[in-house]
């Protein structure tokens, strides 16, 4: 038997990307404040935001924290390269227990600060303090 190769048609595309209100209100709490600081080392981003959502803690991660994070297997998303739902947007805001001022004050204030990551940590600094 023959194996027909698949072959995607622009419809088939269409229904896998995010639309544009949803893009719209992802990009805008990735912009907000608090977001912009990485919640596991305090690295500050002055652009646009971080690029990666860990989704176990519905924060914006920075990518050395990324890393750490998928080491454990919690699932990160791209903002730019994952397809989002609205309702996958809406439980990173503050008021559904998502973004990261919320997992500051969960995981992080409570931790003395020699114990806490920085932007300078390495990555087997950074996973202990994920553990």
């Amino acid at each position: 038997a023959s194996v027909r190769p698949h072959v995607c048609t622009r419809a088939h595309v269409v229904v896998g990307m995010t639309d544009k209100a949803t893009e719209k209100e992802l990009k805008r709490l990735r912009g907000l404040p608090e977001n912009k600081i990485c919640p596991v080392c305090s690295r500050k981003d002055t652009m646009f935001g971080f690029s990666a959502v860990c989704w176990q803690f519905k924060t914006f991660i920075c990518g050395e924290c990324k890393s750490a994070h998928q080491s454990f297997s919690h699932r990160c998303k791209s903002v730019s390269m994952s397809n989002w739902t609205m309702d996958e947007v809406r439980q990173l805001e503050e008021k559904n227990g998502g973004g990261n001022t919320i997992a500051h004050n969960r995981y992080i204030a409570g931790a003395p600060e020699s114990a806490r990551a920085d932007p300078n940590s390495s990555l087997d600094a950074l996973k202990r303090f994920i553990d």
